[in-house]
């Protein structure tokens, strides 16, 4: 198959990687240009991924006009994603931005409204949205294995609450999304180091320039416009983390890089009952064998689905839309606790909640 989409890569630390190995798996897509502000970088990374230096830039604008890409991969810190996915999209070109979307919700409102003026379709690479083992629970869901659905739990790993939030947290928040729909509402707690609610002399900036963030541990409760509730937890040092989807005649767990899901129809709302779980394998075609085999987290089933979104003109799958709810829920977190009551969506001020309370 001929190359279709000219890609380039703006960014080329640890994330980029990924992308590239993805792009160069994919006969429909091409590398055509690398943009970083660090020259060795640039050198280290063309060499690992065979693009030439004239395709090397330390400017992504410059990079922009001079090749036209057809898809941009951001895949810069955080602090980073809006200005250069503004820029591409202005320009008519798509793009696949790294989790989390932005720092605040003013950054991905200017992002989502770049994407509807110019038409140019806008991807968040949280990929389970695409993940064939979340997308066959989903389907288990809808066909009623575990009776209706009532509650959903993600429990974050080892990160500090602020920073596993915009981390681990952006995946999970996202996935809850794809069973329950959009939130209506969240009620969150925030402590510090000594367990004491946060304030604002715990505010810090967050690791890899996720912005402002605050707090140790979290526990996020989530109330659906469906009538599902959700429970999000962040703790520091947990040795485990995971995905739950309680319905009324069992649940479904989904943990690890195995291609399972766990489900168990035990219980029975009794103490005694016995409770056992057993596996249920995902059946995957084709190439998803071999993609979730050797690397389940890559972006290629991400990148398809942003081709699809381009060639069926349509909103690809994990849109700007679902990065921003994401968000808008993690901003939301800091909302409740600093109010002390639910943090109703959409938030009416979109400015970052942590830099108001500053």
């Amino acid at each position: 198959m001929a190359a279709r989409y000219r890609v380039a890569i703006v960014g080329c630390g640890g994330i980029a990687h990924t992308h590239a190995d993805s792009c160069r798996k994919m006969p429909e897509v091409e590398i055509v240009g690398l943009a970083d502000v660090r020259p060795e970088a640039l050198a280290e990374f063309g060499k690992t991924f065979e693009v030439p230096a004239e395709k090397h830039f330390t400017d992504y604008l410059t990079m922009y006009d001079a090749v036209r890409p057809d898809i941009v991969c951001v895949c810069t810190r955080p602090a980073q994603h809006c200005a250069p996915t503004v820029a591409a999209l202005q320009r008519g070109i798509h793009v696949l931005c790294e989790k989390p979307m932005a720092l605040d919700l003013e950054e991905a409102d200017a992002m989502v409204a770049a994407s509807e003026k110019s038409g140019a379709k806008l991807a968040i690479n949280t990929q389970r949205h695409t993940d064939p083992v979340y997308l066959y629970a989903v389907k288990l869901v809808k066909e009623g294995c575990i009776g209706e659905l009532r509650t959903l739990r993600s429990e974050c790993k080892t990160y500090e609450a602020g920073y596993g939030m915009m981390n681990i947290g952006a995946h999970y928040l996202d996935a809850m999304r794809l069973f329950a729909g959009d939130a209506a509402w969240v009620f969150a707690h925030l402590t510090n180091a000594a367990g004491k609610d946060i304030t604002p002399v715990d505010i810090e900036p967050g690791e890899r320039d996720t912005g402002l963030t605050a707090g140790k541990a979290c526990t996020m409760q989530i109330g659906y416009a469906s009538g599902v509730m959700g429970v999000s937890e962040y703790w520091v040092g947990t040795a485990t983390f995971g995905f739950e989807i309680v319905g009324t005649r069992g649940a479904l767990a989904i943990r690890g890089r195995d291609a399972s899901i766990f489900m168990t129809k035990g219980g029975g709302g009794k103490a005694n009952d016995d409770i056992a779980w057993e596996t249920v394998p995902v059946p995957l075609a084709g190439e998803e064998k071999e993609v979730v085999a050797e690397r389940r987290w890559s972006t290629i089933f991400m990148m398809r689905a942003l081709i699809k979104g381009i060639e069926e003109n349509r909103i690809p799958a994990c849109s700007g839309y679902d990065g921003r709810a994401v968000l808008e829920q993690i901003m939301a977190t800091y909302v409740s606790q600093i109010s002390g009551s639910r943090a109703i969506l959409p938030l009416a001020d979109r400015r970052h909640p942590l830099k108001l309370w500053q």
